[in-house]
């Protein structure tokens, strides 16, 4: 992947699945897909794509919600 460019942040804090308290840090950012395997870092809960199309269908954190309806994909 090839960076192109920074596009927000946001945070949340609430309980995690876990139960405990936390504080989550969304850094959202533009990459232009070169070639590769995508690799699920250890950690990270799932990687897929999905059409935008979508988007509407998934339990989406607020964060991401608002990145979405700035970038058009959710009304």
């Amino acid at each position: 992947m090839s960076f192109i460019k920074s596009l927000s942040w946001d945070l949340e804090i609430k309980n995690d699945v876990d139960g405990i308290c936390k504080q989550f840090i969304y850094l959202d950012a533009e990459f232009k897909y070169i070639s590769g395997d995508i690799i699920v870092p250890e950690g990270l809960e799932k990687v897929e794509w999905i059409p935008t199309n979508q988007l509407k269908n998934l339990d989406i954190v607020p964060p991401s919600v608002k990145l979405f309806k700035r970038l058009g994909y959710l009304n």
